[in-house]
């Protein structure tokens, strides 16, 4: 998938229909998209490329991928084999959402370890990142 999100200078961007392979494809699929969903579900859902399709259009997000909006990306997911979709079987991809840091989530962790000294959350919270470097295979 790493060929799929190159930018300019790597030739290939799906979001801009995948490059002069791609003519007559929509060029804004994913920026129409985009309004309704942030980049960390994106690049979750579609983690491997083509390799993750059933998973992402069965996912809580599978209606926003459905459609003409989005079918010039899933298009251009068929042209680029998956990169180590081993990686797809670490327990994270079962979960719905990804591992993010959202300023709601940073608020609440740090509001248990500032007014109970609880720091249960933030211990929680590192155990899942650590869980999602390993299934990114950032370790």
């Amino acid at each position: 998938m790493r060929a799929a999100f190159r930018g300019p200078a790597g030739g290939v961007e799906p979001w801009r229909g995948g490059g002069p392979e791609a003519a007559g494809r929509d060029p804004g699929a994913v920026a129409r998209v985009r309004g309704a969903l942030r980049w960390e579900p994106l690049f979750f859902d579609w983690f491997a490329g083509f390799a993750s399709s059933a998973r992402a259009l069965q996912g809580p997000r599978g209606k926003l991928y459905q459609g003409e909006a989005f079918d010039a990306f899933r298009f251009a997911l068929f042209e680029h084999a998956p990169d180590r979709p081993e990686r797809l079987e670490a327990p994270m991809f079962a979960a719905p959402e990804p591992a993010e840091m959202l300023i709601d989530e940073v608020e609440a962790i740090w509001a248990a370890i500032d007014t109970e000294d609880d720091w249960g959350p933030l211990e929680r919270k590192l155990h899942r990142l650590r869980e999602a470097g390993q299934a990114w295979g950032l370790n």
